[in-house]
């Protein structure tokens, strides 16, 4: 893929503030996009609105919020009257057993994985189907959906109906905008830090868990981003309602 491939193609993401949003912000500005920035954190937007060299747009929002998600499209409409890639790439992430998992915290973390990515897409369609020769929406869902494990009930099961409404999307809404997802695997990014780990224990849980990978290492922010780029790319035309499984082989090694 070369420089450019996105010039005069506008992209929401979303999660942009820091992480694969940031990583998957960058490349897509890199390449061309008018890049709009949508995160919680005015300040962290901010920081990954200084990484890019292109055209940018900065929204403060919380895809759980309906209100907002409909200022959100609302502004887009205004200011650039049309979407051609929009990423869901905001979560909420925690662990905790069946036994501690309180009902408040289940609601929320569907309110942000599911319902809000459902609820901006659909405000985004009337503009993503101004988009020639068609507008794309790539879900983010997790590799965590493709199994069961301890701890994971409320995070995995709320990604795995990404999955599901991956599908459903891109049957009710083609050939006019195509959707797709990616599943990234282990990535270093800053939610390690926020769990209370420190840089030092986050570091020797990543390279223990990077020995594990058939390729050696845990994913960075770029290796997904580069999957979005590529599925919101010319060359996937004919690719909608697929998972694209970006996890250095973790799933089979």
């Amino acid at each position: 893929m070369t420089d450019g491939v996105f010039s005069d193609r506008i992209a929401l993401v979303t999660g942009a503030g820091s992480g694969i949003g940031r990583g998957i912000a960058e490349r897509l500005s890199r390449e061309g996009a008018h890049v709009v920035l949508h995160g919680r954190t005015q300040s962290k937007l901010d920081e990954t609105a200084s990484l890019l060299s292109g055209p940018k747009t900065v929204i403060e929002g919380d895809v759980s919020s309906a209100d907002d998600n409909v200022r959100t499209a609302q502004r887009v409409a205004d200011e650039l009257d049309r979407l051609d890639i929009l990423v869901n790439n905001a979560a909420h992430y925690f662990r905790a057993s069946i036994e501690e998992l309180a009902w408040d915290d289940f609601r929320q973390m569907y309110d942000v994985n599911l319902f809000g990515l459902t609820d901006l897409a659909k405000r985004m369609l009337p503009l993503l189907r101004k988009s020639k020769p068609s507008g794309c929406v790539i879900n983010i869902s997790s590799t965590a959906a493709l199994g069961a494990s301890a701890n994971s009930l409320a995070y995995a099961s709320s990604k795995q109906a990404v999955i599901y409404a991956t599908g459903t999307m891109a049957a009710e809404w083609a050939p006019e905008v195509r959707v797709n997802c990616v599943a990234p695997g282990f990535v270093d990014t800053p939610i390690h830090r926020q769990r209370g780990m420190t840089d030092e224990q986050v570091r020797e849980f990543l390279d223990s868990v990077g020995e594990k990978h058939p390729m050696g290492r845990v994913g960075k922010p770029e290796d997904i981003a580069g999957a979005v780029a590529y599925l919101a790319s010319p060359d996937a035309q004919w690719i909608t309602g697929s998972t694209l499984v970006v996890d250095g082989g973790y799933q089979v090694g």
